[in-house]
């Protein structure tokens, strides 16, 4: 049975990493901050502030794959601490990197779809990246790290929606809790993204794992949407009023940190790769209203606590 270690373990997508597999895998989940308490996950407090410490956690627990989901994802808070951004999601990157190829551990790293300017939809893997934010800057400067010392890993750039806690909270567990308690809310429809449920992205990951693929890969749905078109899929899976969203343009937001307009990125080497012909969003969103019926939802949601 194998072994994974997920860094940014009360995160949303550690979080549904660990209920996806842990029937068929052993999962270790590494927190910084807030415990959980997961059925059939085990949990530990672990540093990542140098290779050394990252080491010692994989030498304690000997996984098989480390996937690297930890970082600082608030734009905002990004843009306003360059340094902690830089600390956060390029120097632990480095340090996790290193400490698994020196350990010959498989790394997963997380990457994100911000990378580039937005003005071309549909990117593949090999497009430059031409960041407008410190966040991008940061995980640009995360996935450098990763290339540089750590030739073997796996990088996965996506844009992920899954169930989460009140803590962190996905895009989508934004629009349905909102919409829930019907209360309006504004989606902007002038930007424009390809989301991926946590667990397909997941799968499709072990997928390539098991492949023994390295290097970049995207792995999104086909469909290019704006947030505006996502919110209105939403309402139609649950069942929730469409009146209750409002269009609005990220253009009249003049507070917000610099944003790309288009985060779409193109999936085709990804199914190559794997020899899929699509990867549907709708398929997706049936799941994500399985797993609410499931209790998938509320087990997460009490599985986080402070610490």
């Amino acid at each position: 049975m194998l072994k994974i270690l997920i860094t940014g373990g009360s995160g949303l997508l550690a979080l549904n990493w660990a209920c996806l597999e842990r029937e068929t895998c052993k999962v270790v989940l590494a927190l910084h901050k807030r415990n959980v308490n997961l059925q059939g996950v085990k949990s530990i407090f672990a540093s990542l502030d140098s290779k050394d410490d990252v080491l010692s956690v994989i030498n304690t627990h000997l996984p098989d794959i480390v996937v690297h989901t930890a970082g600082l994802t608030n734009v905002e808070k990004c843009q306003e601490s360059k340094k902690l951004a830089y600390s956060i999601n390029s120097k632990i990157a480095s340090n996790v990197a290193l400490a698994c190829n020196e350990a010959g551990v498989k790394l997963v790293y997380i990457s994100t779809d911000h990378l580039f300017s937005g003005e071309v939809p549909l990117l593949p893997e090999d497009a430059v990246p031409n960041p407008v934010n410190v966040y991008a800057e940061s995980k640009l400067s995360g996935e450098q790290k990763v290339i540089t010392h750590n030739v073997n890993a796996l990088i996965i750039r996506t844009n992920f929606f899954g169930w989460g806690h009140e803590f962190r909270q996905s895009f989508s567990d934004w629009i349905y809790t909102n919409l829930k308690s019907n209360k309006e809310i504004t989606l902007f429809d002038d930007v424009y993204f390809t989301p991926i449920l946590i667990d397909t992205l997941a799968e499709y990951v072990h997928e390539l794992l098991a492949l023994n693929m390295t290097g970049i890969f995207n792995v999104v749905s086909d469909e290019r949407m704006s947030k505006y078109e996502f919110g209105l899929l939403i309402c139609e899976k649950f069942g929730l009023s469409k009146q209750l969203i409002k269009r609005g343009s990220i253009s009249s937001i003049r507070t917000l940190a610099p944003r790309p307009k288009d985060m779409s990125l193109s999936n085709n080497k990804l199914k190559k790769a794997l020899g899929l012909k699509s990867v549907p969003i709708q398929c997706q969103l049936n799941q994500l209203k399985n797993q609410l019926k499931d209790g998938r939802y509320d087990e997460i949601r009490k599985a986080i606590r402070e610490s």
